[in-house]
């Protein structure tokens, strides 16, 4: 899949009217001359749909904001009653008459880039996201679309590590069967070893919990039958063979 036939795609899925409308009141909202970066989920969905013929539902957008003064509060930049405060430094908005939730971040907030004292930079905010089917970033104003190494992995089905430097061993634990479970893919021989080997017992449980008190007890039972999977397999080529079971 070339990168210009997914612009098009993403170009055409935020013209939707209700979206559309939204984005133009997410902009009314923010300082004259603000960068917006549509990132991960949506345009890996739309990616899958179009190598794979099938999309996993989307259900919010994941926006990071640029170019705005360092004395911005994004939470209060919004109407109370349709916001929240969410992970990683960020809030949701509840745009109305809109299908999709907005999550937020200011590029300059967000925490994973904090903690590594890096500039807010496209180049570094690519470089710290977990996976390379997330690692997608499409620039709203001139319509581009940003990736590494994205495209190959979504068309191999592969859940890859896109860096090391993790913002907490549960965060991404947690990420990598959350999303074998709602995409599909199977765990890379990186990812594979990680969770084998630098997992342990409390990070497992705190992850357990968290299934639970987002998903239910039975999702959080079939989350973890991809972890399973891999504690049970004597090596990767073993996994490999009962991963699509």
């Amino acid at each position: 899949m070339a990168e210009t036939d997914l612009e098009k795609r993403v170009g055409d899925f935020l013209g939707q009217p209700r979206v559309e409308k939204a984005l133009r009141e997410l902009r009314a909202y923010l300082p004259a001359g603000a960068a917006l970066y549509l990132v991960g989920g949506a345009i890996r969905n739309l990616a899958i749909e179009e190598i794979h013929g099938f999309r996993p539902k989307i259900e919010d957008l994941d926006l990071f904001i640029n170019n705005v003064g360092n004395d911005i509060v994004l939470y209060d930049l919004f109407p109370r009653v349709q916001t929240e405060r969410t992970d990683l430094g960020g809030i949701r908005w509840e745009p109305p008459g809109c299908p999709y939730d907005f999550d937020l971040w200011l590029m300059k907030d967000f925490v994973v880039l904090e903690k590594l004292n890096l500039p807010p930079t496209l180049a570094n905010l690519l470089s710290t996201i977990d996976f390379t089917m997330n690692a997608l970033v499409y620039d709203l104003k001139r319509r581009r679309l940003h990736q590494r190494n994205a495209l190959p992995d979504i068309g191999n089905r592969l859940l890859e590590f896109n860096t090391r430097v993790f913002y907490t061993p549960l965060a991404v634990f947690y990420r990598s069967l959350l999303l074998r479970h709602k995409i599909g893919f199977v765990f890379s021989e990186a990812v594979f070893h990680f969770l084998r080997g630098e997992v342990d017992l409390d990070t497992c449980e705190a992850a357990r919990q968290l299934l639970r008190a987002r998903h239910g007890k039975l999702a959080a039972r079939r989350v973890f039958d991809s972890y399973d999977r891999v504690c049970t397999s004597s090596n990767y080529e073993d996994y490999l063979e009962g991963a699509s079971d």
